[in-house]
């Protein structure tokens, strides 16, 4: 069998999207979890395998440096991802290379809530009681607890995407709709190009580029 690992970056970049194209959040598991995109993504040139695009930003889901970075023809190699289940959120990075998670951080997801009603003001919360801030031990029996139910979550996600992938559909349509997301949203951050006054560039294509 030939070499797979360019799997692993499409997915990646296909989730991304995907996730996109669902409102920002998409629900898989059982128990439901809900997943939204994190606050960093690395992104690999196919050009230049030697380069990385290193991306950090409170919201990478409305990021046009994402979508200057694909459209010059970059995959995603790892993104963070916000994992939701229960009553604790799950912050973790998924590898596209080898398909390992790291960095996972748990807490609790109605006291980061309950936080940012008291500095607005709020006496009473809505949610109730307040929780009490996972002690070091606790956070890490909850990940590990939690990790083989994620890793299950991820693994699905990858299945739907080899289903589409394998399928004649993924051209028609999720290519399809990827190139239109990126074309749509490069649209929508830019400002209008003045043709008269516009110079052309040879560099206005390519994203800006990091050691690996």
């Amino acid at each position: 069998m030939g070499d797979l690992t360019f799997l692993g970056p499409e997915f990646l970049t296909w989730l991304y999207f995907y996730i996109d194209q669902e409102g920002g959040e998409i629900k898989a598991g059982k128990p439901e979890a809900r997943i939204t995109v994190g606050k960093s993504i690395l992104l690999k040139p196919l050009a230049n395998p030697d380069m990385r695009v290193a991306i950090l930003s409170p919201m990478l889901d409305d990021s046009g440096e994402v979508l200057q970075a694909i459209r010059a023809g970059a995959h995603v190699e790892s993104m963070a991802l916000d994992v939701v289940v229960g009553e604790h959120i799950h912050c973790l990075t998924v590898n596209g290379t080898d398909g390992s998670l790291s960095q996972v951080k748990t807490r609790y997801l109605f006291a980061e809530q309950e936080s940012k009603m008291d500095l607005a003001g709020f006496d009473e919360p809505s949610q109730g009681p307040k929780k009490k801030k996972l002690t070091d031990e606790e956070s890490v029996l909850i990940r590990m607890s939690a990790l083989d139910e994620i890793e299950a979550i991820v693994d699905s996600l990858f299945q739907k995407f080899l289903l589409r992938r394998l399928g004649q559909s993924f051209v028609q349509q999720d290519l399809t709709a990827i190139r239109l997301s990126v074309a749509e949203g490069l649209k929508a951050r830019l400002p209008p190009i003045d043709h008269a006054k516009r110079q052309p560039s040879h560099l206005e294509e390519q994203p800006v580029a990091y050691p690996a």
